[in-house]
């Protein structure tokens, strides 16, 4: 057993996160761990299946005495590994094996393509396959993956391949409560035609990086008060500008759910860098600093020569217009919900920018738990960019999820939850998008619950799960299992 993992219960789940941790994970598409999870299946006879969308389903009879019993999925998705989504350093991404390190009671994971709460939720499905010992009625195992994009392979899940009418999710985060509600998003995505110049002759040519963010998750960091390095750098392209700076090439590849921590543009000068461009850039991060406070400590803008910047250049007109759309953009907590004043209820995020030989497209997203708000709020983004002379591109769209308040599955993982906390269960909506949204959206009709271990930082490579946490986890469970009729 690794030493991290030493005197943990049960003994068998953690044995699985020493497995999982172990496995190579190097693409959103890599079949290392599904070919891992149909290989247990395999050993104990148990019926599987892969689907063409990459969804794998496991299938486990009922212990005796529970044939009468409700069927129950219980749901794991896997989000694309880290690195694919651009959260990984290159130092991270560049390192061997993964290691698992614990301080106290909290696990982390240094590994630039899994996380410790995904480990410990396939961990949890292995161990309710091979456990011989626990009390369940006719079981599903579902296993789903999302890409790069945020597109889950849930979307091309055939709604007749479940026998359950009833769901319970491993993705939520904060222990001991159960999630019944969680937002939905819209992405809302422009192009713009680029048209070039050719730079004077005699021009010199320049980056600016924008670097030192703590980025994010995009759902559950969005009222943290951090910066946006595409915002920012549209903030210091608009002074640069006033100095004659003209852009060649913008780039920051984020990843669809994380608020970007870095950007970068290329630039061209006339005659020579000007002078007044480091103190306006400088006093542009004091500024910074103050906005941000303690929720960005060392927010970075460097200007350097670069030869790579001398290419055509955006027309002066164009370059006005999309940085004006840029910093008009929304960005961050929006809206507190009035029933529950510390949930966030509506904000939005600038995702990703890219510049290609004759078009700049800029990807942002919506969210919201009030279907109203969110399509009024995509709407008025949607405004921005017409307005700039933009076009739309169609993106990703997922609606607000909400559980029924009388539904048995909810009364079950109540009462569960109680036996093994010994006190009243909190319900929580949470301003992620869970995939119990993309369920609701395709399962109409189905009960559905989500609940999972306490996690740190979650989303980011600093994330922990609290070991203790777990084994309360996999007790819940347990009891939940007993009590679907």
């Amino acid at each position: 057993m690794d030493p991290a993992l030493e005197g943990l219960q049960p003994e068998s789940l953690w044995r699985h996160v020493e497995t999982l941790a172990r496995l190579s994970r190097g693409s959103p598409g890599d079949p290392a761990l599904a070919d891992h999870l149909l290989a247990a299946a395999k050993a104990l006879r148990a019926e599987a299946q892969l689907d063409r969308a990459g969804n794998l389903l496991i299938r486990k009879p009922p212990s005796p005495g529970r044939e009468k019993a409700r069927s129950l999925c219980v749901h794991c998705p896997v989000d694309a590994p880290r690195a694919a989504r651009g959260q990984a350093s290159e130092r991270e991404s560049s390192a061997g094996s993964a290691s698992l390190s614990r301080n106290a009671d909290f696990l982390g994971l240094s590994d630039p393509f899994r996380s410790p709460r995904e480990l410990a939720a396939l961990a949890v499905v292995l161990s309710l396959l091979e456990e011989g010992g626990i009390e369940h009625g006719p079981l599903e195992l579902l296993v789903t993956f999302a890409g790069q994009d945020g597109a889950s392979s849930l979307g091309g899940l055939d709604p007749g391949s479940l026998r359950s009418r009833a769901i319970l999710d491993l993705s939520f985060d904060e222990e001991g409560a159960l999630c019944v509600g969680c937002a939905g998003f819209v992405e809302t995505s422009a192009v713009w035609r680029i048209e070039r110049e050719e730079p004077r002759r005699g021009s010199v040519g320049a980056e600016i990086r924008v670097s030192g963010l703590r980025g994010g998750d995009a759902s559950r960091d969005i009222d943290k008060c951090r910066g946006n390095a595409i915002k920012i750098l549209a903030r210091a392209l608009a002074r640069l500008q006033e100095l004659g700076g003209r852009v060649s090439a913008v780039s920051a590849p984020g990843a669809w759910n994380e608020i970007p921590r870095e950007a970068t543009a290329l630039l061209v000068f006339p005659r020579s860098l000007p002078r007044r461009a480091e103190p306006a850039l400088k006093k542009l991060a004091e500024g910074l600093r103050e906005e941000l406070g303690p929720a960005e400590s060392a927010p970075s803008l460097r200007l350097v020569p670069s030869e790579e910047a001398l290419k055509p250049i955006f027309r002066r007109h164009l370059q006005k217009k999309i940085l004006r759309a840029t910093m008009a953009l929304p960005f961050g907590a929006l809206r507190a919900s009035p029933r529950e004043p510390r949930r966030v209820e509506a904000s939005a995020n600038v995702v990703s920018i890219s510049t290609e030989e004759d078009a700049l497209c800029l990807r942002t997203i919506q969210r919201s738990s009030v279907s109203s708000l969110l399509s009024d709020l995509a709407e008025s983004v949607q405004g921005i960019f017409l307005l700039s002379g933009a076009k739309l591109r169609p993106g990703l769209e997922r609606p607000a999820w909400r559980a029924d308040p009388r539904s048995r599955l909810l009364r079950a993982a109540r009462a569960a939850s109680e036996a093994v906390y010994g006190k009243r269960t909190e319900e929580k909506t949470t301003h992620r998008t869970l995939e119990c949204a993309v369920l609701s959206e395709r399962f109409r009709g189905f009960e559905m619950v989500s609940i999972g271990p306490a996690v740190s930082e979650a989303g980011s490579p600093r994330e922990t799960i609290d070991v203790r946490s777990v084994e309360r986890l996999w007790r819940t469970i347990l009891e939940i299992l007993k009590r679907v009729e």
